[in-house]
């Protein structure tokens, strides 16, 4: 199975100035998301009589971060950021919403931030799903983000898993709220949600050795158990990957085989589709003083999606002698990865 090459540069569209709203640490009302992309609700999801869902109320002690930026100018995409890994600063506009976190990357701590919606003249505040609306809000739709404490860990950092979408319906004359992801729903005003959980829907296996064992120090037979579980991870259900010498692209990528990149904060990775023959030698490729663990975290981020695992590809790419080990890392805004590090 060739992946797909998978490419997410988060953008921040939206413009203007607006109140930051609360920045939790953590999700203390989440639940681990399924394997599949199957909607799931967590058990603080409290029923209204109106068949909707709310959300259950947060724990009182939970850390609430007070050092967002002011407007979301100041959580720049891709400008370093010194707020604490898994802030979540969101900011609601005229009818959208941008939400910003500080997530490890390949460069170190960064801000990703992404906007959902672009409608105008909204309430300033989610109306509540069935609240009365006017004639002059008929057929007005506006985004509001999910607060971060109905929210599952798997999607705080993905402002699209938590938008929802209230429109003012005419025949009705009642706001009616929906989730946007997935988009697609047969009946949304009845499967309305207010805590989803949907991740990625990626299934993430460790390999079987101990992760903590640094990278330069593993014997041979460990290294070639990481790659067989790395080619094993790669094809799936597919066949796997050629073992004869490939022709090099322009940029350095075997050709015919299928990689996975991502430019997450600035930063690009890549990973390609290579024989287990081929892994090992970029496994002992710079004799990298990390932990296994550094570079399942970076690798498997790739896999997900491009949405952290662990740490991501922080400690791999700020350790020179690591930035070439299997993932290839490339530097501040590098527009591809670099060149594969050893002969064939």
């Amino acid at each position: 199975m060739n992946v797909t090459r998978s490419q997410i540069v988060l953008t921040l569209l939206a413009a203007g100035a607006a109140a930051a709203l609360g920045c939790r640490a953590s999700s203390p009302l989440g639940t681990d998301p399924p394997p599949s992309m199957d909607v799931t609700t967590q058990p603080s999801s409290l029923a209204t009589d109106a068949g909707t869902f709310t959300c259950g109320a947060a724990d009182p002690d939970a850390d609430v971060y007070a050092g967002c930026p002011a407007t979301v100018q100041g959580a720049a995409d891709g400008q370093p950021c010194s707020l604490p890994k898994g802030t979540v600063c969101d900011y609601q506009l005229d009818g959208s919403f941008a939400s910003c976190s500080c997530l490890p990357t390949a460069v170190g701590d960064v801000w990703v931030c992404g906007s959902v919606g672009g409608g105008y003249d909204c309430p300033a505040s989610r109306p509540a799903d069935g609240a009365s609306c006017g004639e002059s809000d008929f057929g007005r739709s506006c985004f509001y983000p999910r607060p971060l404490a109905c929210t599952c860990a798997a999607d705080r950092d993905s402002p699209f898993r938590r938008a929802i979408e209230c429109t003012c319906k005419q025949d009705a004359a009642a706001w009616r709220c929906t989730n946007q992801y997935p988009a697609t729903t047969t009946s949304p005003e009845a499967s309305f949600v207010e805590s989803p959980c949907y991740g990625t829907g990626v299934a993430l296996p460790r390999p079987p050795l101990d992760e903590g064992t640094i990278i330069a120090d593993l014997t041979d037979d460990e290294v070639a158990a990481w790659c067989d579980w790395f080619v094993s991870t790669n094809r799936g259900d597919g066949p796997p990957p050629p073992s004869q010498p490939p022709e090099l692209t322009s940029d350095g990528y075997p050709s015919g085989y299928g990689f996975t990149s991502c430019t997450v904060g600035g930063a690009a990775e890549c990973v390609s589709d290579v024989p287990a023959s081929y892994c090992q030698k970029l496994l002992r490729h710079g004799a990298c003083d990390q932990p296994l663990r550094a570079l399942d975290d970076c690798y498997l981020t790739l896999r997900n999606e491009c949405e952290g695992v662990g740490d991501a590809c922080e400690s791999m790419g700020l350790d020179a002698r690591c930035r070439q080990t299997v993932v290839q890392l490339g530097g501040w805004h590098a527009t591809s990865c670099p060149h594969l590090p050893v002969k064939w």
